[in-house]
């Protein structure tokens, strides 16, 4: 996976892709040198046409990391995931469409190439639609056997509907 990228998956194991519909998904964050990354999620039924008359969910995440001074704090307040409704001309049947996913949500980020100067941060901030902000931990976990070192956050309560 390229760095800068943001792969929206779902992780728990069923028999066929209709039994997935309001399972939980993963964000697997590529970061790139900058400790950045960007991408889209589209849902809709999976089943029928009326995507076409704007029942469906499209979402952008990012994550954002500003440079900051060598202090763990500091660095803390300056890691981000923003999760943005990219649907600009909502139906009713999109609202209709929201209301039925309102119990999916990102269940876990996984974020890949994490810097070793993020070792002693304890917390990211998730900001929704750009008013919904809160902090959520932050695990970060070092390079071993070959592998890229890496952080895990855990229910970062983003929704899908808005």
């Amino acid at each position: 996976m390229q760095g800068g990228h943001i792969l929206c998956r779902k992780d728990r194991p069923r028999k066929s892709s209709a039994l997935m519909k309001f399972d939980p998904y993963t964000l697997v964050v590529a970061l790139d040198n900058e400790g950045r990354a960007e991408g889209e999620l589209y849902i809709d039924d999976g089943e029928s046409f009326e995507s076409q008359k704007g029942a469906f969910i499209r979402r952008r995440f990012k994550f954002l990391s500003s440079p900051s001074s060598s202090a763990s704090a500091d660095r803390e307040n300056n890691l981000s995931l923003v999760s943005d409704d990219l649907n600009t001309a909502p139906t009713k049947q999109t609202t209709a469409f929201a209301k039925t996913m309102k119990d999916v949500r990102v269940e876990k980020i996984v974020m890949i190439g994490v810097p070793k100067e993020w070792v002693g941060i304890k917390e990211v901030k998730v900001i929704e639609e750009g008013e919904k902000e809160r902090r959520v931990d932050f695990m970060w976990k070092g390079a071993e056997k070959g592998r890229a070192s890496s952080a895990v956050v855990r229910d970062p309560g983003v929704g899908m509907d808005v």
